[in-house]
């Protein structure tokens, strides 16, 4: 699976910007709506999860995609680089309203938590297995724009444990904001997106600050990130500690455009 990852980066990167898929038949064709590939592949010395306040605590390996339009599905695959599974997120989105100023998100997910658990036999013999636990999840984004370098927004997700054991449900609230387009020199722009949120798993609850700092690189599909994490208030087991990471970034974008032949009567 490493071995596959970064070369399936590669292979998109490398398709053309815009390509269509074949219909044949006649070259008088009416364009539809374009389908877009986008995505992210991330190596990081400290893998941290959806909820920030929680980390993989070793290197892991991403790979995030959106695939479609107004209407997208957004799969994540998340590894340790030791190979060993993380979590596999399958998002659908659906971009509710949106204009120049505004946008509003509703979407949902089913996910797998992986971890190590140790199993004692019958026999007495102990064996370490990975197992998974699985997770629906509720989401709405609303955000604000403010010209192209600027929004600010409200997120909420609802989460729900499937399998005894795991955490029965998750309350997630996020007020975010986002600042891009700081000139680094001539070949390097910043980004930096802070958030302050609110996070409640079964009885346990928490308030936290986080933030993204992102250095993007011009004409370049690389870009270097470091995400810091840091509890206000918690009582959350485990989620109580200073969190930091640095991460290198692939990203690819492709468009395809879909033809539909035009029959001449």
């Amino acid at each position: 699976m490493r071995r596959l990852l970064p070369i399936l980066c590669v292979v998109l990167h490398a398709l053309p910007l815009k390509a269509h898929f074949p219909t044949a038949l006649s070259d008088s064709a009416k364009a539809e709506h374009p389908i877009y590939i986008r995505g992210q592949f991330t190596t990081t010395d400290k893998g941290i999860s959806l909820f920030p306040a929680f980390s993989l605590g070793r290197p892991a390996t991403m790979l995030e995609m959106k695939i479609g339009g107004r209407f997208h599905v957004d799969p994540e695959l998340r590894y340790a680089t030791d190979g060993t599974p993380w979590s596999y997120i399958a998002w659908m989105r659906y971009e509710w309203l949106n204009s120049s100023t505004f946008n509003l998100r509703v979407g949902g997910h089913a996910s797998v938590l992986f971890s190590k658990k140790e199993i004692t036999w019958p026999s007495g013999t102990v064996e370490e297995r990975i197992l998974g636990n699985r997770f629906l999840a509720a989401e709405i984004a609303p955000t604000w724009k403010f010209g192209s370098r600027a929004s600010a927004g409200l997120y909420y997700l609802h989460s729900r444990g499937l399998d005894p054991g795991s955490i029965s449900f998750a309350h997630f609230a996020v007020a975010h904001g986002r600042l891009a387009g700081m000139k680094m020199g001539k070949k390097a722009t910043l980004e930096f997106r802070p958030q302050v949120y609110y996070l409640q798993m079964d009885q346990n609850w928490g308030i936290y600050a986080c933030g993204t700092v992102q250095m993007d690189f011009r004409n370049s599909p690389w870009a270097l990130q470091t995400i810091l994490n840091q509890p206000l208030v918690s009582h959350i087991p485990n989620g109580n500690t200073f969190l930091y990471n640095f991460s290198l970034l692939y990203k690819f974008n492709q468009e395809y455009l879909p033809y539909r032949p035009i029959i001449a009567i």
